[in-house]
């Protein structure tokens, strides 16, 4: 992965860390389906993936503004994965989940770029501090939770 990602190499150790787990619990392996409980553990994992894909955006925005290195391909990256990611827990099928990966990445450009200008115009035309995170953190958040309702609505209910 810091092959293909080099700004990772870079990232504190621990944050790596938790990041590659995530993504190769969530992205690599399948969930299995257990009748009640899998409702439960697919809220559970569903709430997991988004907060947790929040918080590494934000960690990813802070570091690479530290850094003066521009944030948007690990930010579609980290979204591309996480939409998979919530689409697995449902059996959503993985070429729906990339096409709409695609569509929300767009989606989420436009709504960060906007959101960053209603706060400037908000606050006399400057950004207020971390102005990028809140937009970064609410912009996933929302990604998140509409991919959980769609892949939700409209995904396998069971594997065989």
């Amino acid at each position: 992965l810091s092959k293909i990602f080099p700004p990772l190499k870079q990232f504190p150790h621990q944050y790596k860390h938790v990041l590659l787990v995530l993504l190769k619990k969530y992205c690599i392996f399948t969930f299995e389906n257990h009748s009640q409980r899998h409702t439960m553990s697919s809220t559970f994992k569903t709430n997991l993936i988004i907060h947790s894909f929040a918080i590494a955006h934000a960690i990813t925005v802070i570091f690479l503004r530290q850094l003066e290195i521009a944030d948007d391909i690990p930010l579609t990256i980290l979204t591309i994965a996480m939409i998979i990611a919530v689409g697995r827990v449902y059996n959503f099928p993985l070429d729906i989940s990339a096409a709409l990966a695609l569509l929300f990445c767009f989606a989420g450009f436009y709504m960060g770029t906007k959101g960053a200008e209603i706060i400037a115009l908000i606050n006399n035309g400057q950004l207020i501090p971390y102005a990028n995170i809140i937009c970064t953190v609410i912009v996933t958040e929302i990604l998140g939770w509409t991919t959980a309702l769609i892949t939700r609505k409209h995904g396998n209910k069971s594997i065989e």
